[in-house]
């Protein structure tokens, strides 16, 4: 791993080594993506695939928060996004969908059993993270639906106007070139077709400022030291949410985060956002990380606990205290944009 600020710096794109969907798979040659980064993200592909221990760990993986970001999101604590998503924007299936960023391959196969579109073609940096969407693909018959490609989203090219639909799904703040991979969007789209972001948009490596910081601490000090055991290294106890440096986020991926607090800027400038709703993990995001799993589903207090942290971080966000570091967009292309 390179501990090196410009790592991703694709100020200047080869458009030489732009590929598209039919030769990306078919390279054999090319330079393939960040060890850290393809490293990082098969293993969870294959951790979500398999025993799941990422919901131990990470806020949104507990029923409670999940709850909590339904609410937020459809107004509803029992109906997902995607199922908002189908309700709302989609009531006839549409023909064809694009998945940025599709890891193991969850949305896109719920999609189609949501009746949400037929097919998807769908892009992953993570070689790992491809084969395992591949076959979890294949164990639900859709392996003739979904296709998978191996690519950088810095430097993809789309084919114009092939999609009604795209999925952002926590990707955009892995993506140095912003402006290119939104252009690419932008053109791919029918000119009603709707882009679907799911995201973090919080500060860009992860450096909040000291406000956020003490109120995550303040947070964490609420919870009893039994539900503040660090289930990653199964032995020590959570004190503190601790900042990490820049060179920290880099050095466990170097895509992290790159150009998070950009992306809505950018969205603004190429799309036309239709909706819009803020959902929070400002605070939990990090007040939770690797101990939100030791908070039991069935015992009261522990829901309780968790529900008044997400009430004190909802009200925060909602009186304008703090921003939201997660929001879901659902956006149309912009004519106003120049997409040659």
């Amino acid at each position: 791993m390179k501990n090196r600020l410009d790592i991703l710096d694709f100020s200047e794109v080869d458009e030489n080594k732009i590929v598209d969907s039919k030769s990306v798979v078919q390279t054999q040659n090319a330079e393939g993506p960040n060890d850290a980064t393809d490293r990082t993200w098969s293993a969870a592909a294959r951790d979500k695939a398999g025993v799941g221990n990422w919901k131990l760990l990470s806020w949104d993986g507990h029923p409670c928060v999940g709850r909590y970001i339904n609410r937020r999101i459809s107004g509803d604590p029992d109906e997902s996004w995607l199922e908002f998503i189908k309700r709302r924007f989609c009531p006839r299936t549409l023909n064809s969908g694009l998945s940025l960023g599709c890891g193991w391959g969850s949305l896109e196969r719920h999609a189609i059993r949501l009746g949400i579109c037929e097919r998807f073609d769908a892009y992953d940096i993570a070689s790992g993270a491809i084969e395992t969407a591949r076959a979890e693909a294949t164990k639900e018959g859709l392996q003739d639906r979904i296709a998978y490609f191996c690519a950088d989203l810095n430097c993809l090219a789309l084919e114009y106007d092939k999609y009604d639909i795209c999925f952002a799904g926590a990707s955009l703040h892995h993506v140095h070139n912003l402006e290119h991979v939104l252009r690419q969007v932008q053109a791919a789209l029918h000119r009603d077709g709707l882009f679907i972001v799911i995201e973090y948009v919080g500060p860009s490596r992860f450096q909040w400022d000291d406000e956020v910081h003490h109120l995550m601490n303040k947070i964490l000090s609420l919870f009893p030291e039994s539900l503040r055991r660090n289930l990653k290294d199964g032995t020590t106890v959570k004190v503190e949410v601790i900042r990490p440096s820049i060179e920290d986020v880099i050095r466990v991926d170097p895509t992290e985060a790159v150009r998070s607090g950009e992306i809505l800027t950018q969205l603004e400038q190429n799309f036309e956002i239709i909706y819009r709703t803020d959902f929070g993990g400002t605070l939990l995001q990090f007040a939770l990380a690797d101990i939100v799993g030791n908070f039991q589903e069935d015992d009261p207090k522990d829901t309780a606990l968790l529900e008044m942290a997400a009430l004190f971080e909802e009200t925060l966000i909602d009186k304008g205290v703090i921003a939201s570091d997660f929001v879901f967009l659902v956006c149309r292309p912009s004519s106003s944009v120049n997409t040659v």
